[in-house]
């Protein structure tokens, strides 16, 4: 039996979809968990959206080297995805595990058109690895920090850095986050999720480093993941299915600036990977159109040098 509240359902997303972007869309950062099989991952992209194309990279490969040293040498290679390096640096003494050089000639032998994330500063979620002081952290000014970051500018073709960085301790991490990226000028940096942060600190970034670019990942509604719910986190970009107008202000003034990124990265976020790039369609469509199609997919176009 149809219900009213399945008529008011279809009638709603029925709405959104006529606001919706409908362009093409990079997702910029999607994690395989390398324990399902890849036939499974690109089945459920292709199901998702057929005008989609994708950054991907390992996610587990964090102690477990070996068995990714097999996969990558058997790594598809395909129009609707471009490879990242594996994720290597989750840990602090990962920078310790895994040397700058194996990274570079991974880049070279597999051509990565990135380096995947670097967890400078990563709070404990509800559903992931606890920490007794509550979150990841390794300082990026640490000597094997600034020596990988060396390494990687210093590459006849530098490859944009994903790193991740939560804006939750500001007044700690500015500072020497601003140093870094103030130390290679020619690097460019690719924060996720806006830091989980306030727009007036996602601007100050923008306006004092022309090599950062933010992901809008994670961030169309309030983050309710924390371990810690008291962790400070800036506004969702939509609030009651409007654009918060302080994002929309800084969207507008650095269109060159953003990534589309859903950043799915467990079994249950590819189950909803489908809903979740709907609703990032329809987040897109509150934009001007050139301003949409800048983030849906021209910045990383750019950024990661692709080709039709």
């Amino acid at each position: 039996m149809i219900t009213l509240s399945l008529i008011f359902s279809i009638f709603f997303h029925s709405l959104l979809s006529l606001g919706s972007y409908k362009g093409k869309l990079i997702d910029a950062s999607f994690q395989w968990n390398s324990d399902i099989p890849f036939n499974q991952i690109e089945k459920t992209i292709k199901k998702s959206d057929t005008n989609l194309q994708v950054g991907i990279f390992i996610n587990n490969a964090y102690k477990n080297t070996e068995k990714i040293s097999k996969i990558l040498s058997n790594l598809k290679s395909s129009k609707q995805f471009f490879w990242g390096t594996p994720k290597y640096f989750m840990e602090p003494d990962a920078f310790e595990n895994i040397s700058s050089a194996k990274l570079v000639k991974e880049i070279d032998n597999y051509h990565f058109k990135f380096v995947s994330e670097i967890m400078y500063r990563h709070t404990d979620k509800i559903n992931g690895t606890k920490h007794l002081t509550g979150e990841r952290y390794f300082n990026p000014l640490n000597i094997k920090s600034v020596e990988l970051i060396d390494t990687l500018s210093k590459l006849k073709k530098p490859i944009p850095i994903f790193i991740h960085w939560e804006f939750y301790k500001w007044k700690e991490d500015i500072e020497s986050f601003s140093f870094l990226f103030k130390k290679f000028p020619n690097q460019v940096f690719i924060i996720n999720h806006l830091g989980f942060g306030f727009p007036s600190q996602v601007e100050f970034i923008l306006k004092n480093n022309q090599n950062v670019y933010f992901t809008i990942s994670k961030r169309l509604r309030k983050f309710e993941l924390f371990s810690n719910s008291k962790i400070s986190q800036g506004p969702p970009l939509l609030e009651a299915s409007k654009l918060n107008l302080d994002w929309k202000k800084i969207f507008i003034t650095y269109p060159d600036r953003f990534l589309f990124a859903i950043d799915a990265h467990k079994p249950f976020m590819y189950d909803s990977y489908k809903h979740e790039i709907k609703n990032y369609r329809f987040f897109l469509g509150h934009l001007p159109f050139a301003i949409a199609e800048k983030i849906a997919y021209k910045n990383a176009k750019k950024l990661f040098n692709l080709k039709e």
